[in-house]
């Protein structure tokens, strides 16, 4: 994933801190903080957000409990979102 060289001869650890750090400040530079969604993102949330509430309306009486309930909780919007 991380893109860095190492230099083979002293097994130089620190340049190869640095230039994983400076590739992260690239990629941190690269993301607007607090960016409006597109049009598409928009959608997508809105969709998620309204099958998540119908399972959530499904799912308040079972007696499932943990791991468990979020497995199915998970299963359920996946279907929804699936179609």
């Amino acid at each position: 994933m991380y893109n860095y060289r190492v230099n083979e001869d002293n097994g130089d650890n620190h340049s190869r801190e640095l230039q994983m750090a400076k590739q992260l400040q690239i990629v941190v530079s690269e993301i607007r903080a607090g960016a409006e969604p597109t049009p598409k993102q928009s959608a997508q949330r809105q969709k998620f957000s309204e099958a998540v509430k119908e399972v959530a309306d499904e799912m308040r009486g079972t007696s499932l409990r943990g791991a468990a309930r979020v497995r199915a909780f998970n299963t359920k919007v996946s279907q929804r979102l699936k179609g």
